[in-house]
């Protein structure tokens, strides 16, 4: 969100269902009004009085985005405890953002590539392509630790070499050295949620296809296809070994004998990667957890699922689809949500971790 400037607009409490609104000037005044920083501009103090004790304050902001300067908002909430909790919504008026599937950004796919030093080899070439590239272009190949390379590594240039992103380096490097590597693929992204500090395709994301680009090719020269991915399809990057990433599903209706189907799809990309990986392949602990919107006291796990990240494996115990893809389906049976409390909603946390 590109932000330039912010407007306080109104203060309204709320306690035992009624609502109050504090006249400013008279109960609330801004803090900083003529603070350069907007995250001073947007705080404000109780003046008089103080809000009763379990009242929920609401604060109404205007905001101005101008998207050409680049100027980017960081939105920082209170901190939250047993008595108090922040939230943040926001309203955006009709037409302010694009339709989702008008709003779609190339997704590139990571590979890491472990280069041994001689000495004397200046050209490295990567192990993944594009299918007819003959021209190095930065829509087409992001170097993630570019920086990283030329500070530890040494200077180098890209070019492409028979549809393959090569690296040479002014120096021979004398020290083995990783590349992190990004090809754009036949997969775009659209709306979702970003990881702090990470690259866009780094996030949870939805997900579609886009054969106008070409295929990415393997180091024996074969194009590596896509999935035809079904709307509404959610693309989901896990964090590192032994960290955990969480989705949450809010109010999903279930009725008698409540069955939840899942689907995790391992393309023919991921599959040739992992045959040729050449250290510890992680195994994916996946774990369903139901909430009852009415009795969020009480909580339902279903047994973990786990899948290792082997392509044999892979290949041996699930359903294959097209392009060589495979399919992971589970389908989750919690008949005592129903006997306990008929039919109602739950919230389905799942957590992945590797």
């Amino acid at each position: 969100m590109a932000i330039s400037h912010i407007a306080l607009l109104a203060v309204v409490g709320t306690k035992n269902g009624r609502e109050y609104e504090f006249i400013k000037e008279v109960y609330w005044q801004q803090k900083y009004p003529e603070s350069e920083l907007l995250l001073n501009r947007s705080l404000i103090e109780f003046i008089g009085i103080s809000p009763d004790k379990y009242t929920l304050i609401t604060i109404y902001y205007n905001l101005t985005f101008d998207f050409g300067p680049n100027y980017y908002a960081n939105i920082t909430l209170g901190y939250s405890n047993n008595l108090n909790e922040s939230s943040i919504k926001l309203e955006f008026e009709k037409g302010f953002l694009p339709p989702s599937n008008k709003s779609l950004i190339p997704m590139y796919t990571q590979f890491i590539q472990e280069c041994d030093a001689t000495g004397s080899q200046t050209e490295f070439v990567l192990d993944y392509g594009l299918e007819g590239i003959t021209e190095w272009n930065d829509e087409h190949f992001i170097l993630y630790n570019e920086q990283e390379l030329n500070s530890t590594v040494g200077e180098f240039t890209t070019s492409i070499q028979n549809n393959y992103p090569r690296l040479t380096f002014n120096n021979a490097p004398t020290n083995d050295f990783s590349v992190i590597y990004g090809i754009r693929s036949q997969y775009a992204l659209g709306y979702g949620f970003q990881k702090v500090n990470q690259s866009y395709s780094d996030s949870v994301r939805l997900l579609s296809n886009d054969y106008s680009n070409p295929h990415i090719i393997n180091d024996e020269s074969e194009p590596l296809a896509t999935t035809r991915v079904e709307e509404p399809a959610l693309y989901i990057d896990l964090d590192g070994i032994n960290e955990s990433i969480q989705l949450l599903t809010e109010d999903v209706p279930l009725l008698h004998a409540p069955e939840l189907n899942f689907s995790f799809v391992f393309d023919e990309i991921l599959m040739d990667y992992m045959d040729t990986f050449s250290g510890e392949l992680p195994v994916l602990d996946i774990t369903f957890t139901f909430i009852p919107t009415n009795a969020r006291d009480v909580s339902f796990t279903a047994p973990s699922e786990q899948i290792g990240l082997n392509s044999t494996e892979i290949s041996s115990y699930y359903q294959s689809g097209e392009n060589n893809s495979y399919n992971v389906n589970f389908a989750k049976h919690f008949p005592e949500i129903y006997e306990l409390f008929g039919t109602i909603s739950v919230d389905v946390y799942i957590d992945i971790a590797q």
